[in-house]
């Protein structure tokens, strides 16, 4: 991967202010509960009462969002979000080389 976090944390740099750990955090259950709703208008689980119906672009901006609010939270705790990530597939990996998800 490329070094978003780096790159998140220039941007957020530049806001003119710093959402704390809560607000960030309070952000991205926002998002989620934005691409919960893009993925039920898009799968014609619920109708979109709304002119213009969600697409998988509102899911993929809703995705790339979150991944921003996740990106600055791992910063703001002074995680390398890239790594644990990488660590975490490797963990996984191993547990499917072992029968795990049988």
């Amino acid at each position: 991967m490329k070094d978003f976090q780096k790159t998140t944390n220039d941007i957020v740099k530049k806001f003119p202010s710093k959402f704390s750990k809560e607000q960030r955090f309070i952000d991205l259950t926002e998002e989620l509960g934005e691409l919960a709703q893009a993925i039920l208008f898009e799968s014609g689980v619920k109708k979109n009462k709304i002119k213009g119906e969600k697409t998988k672009d509102d899911i993929a901006d809703a995705l790339a969002d979150m991944l921003f609010n996740m990106y600055d939270l791992a910063e703001q705790y002074g995680i390398d979000l890239d790594r644990e990530y990488s660590e975490m597939l490797e963990r996984l990996k191993e547990r499917i080389e072992k029968g795990e998800f049988k």
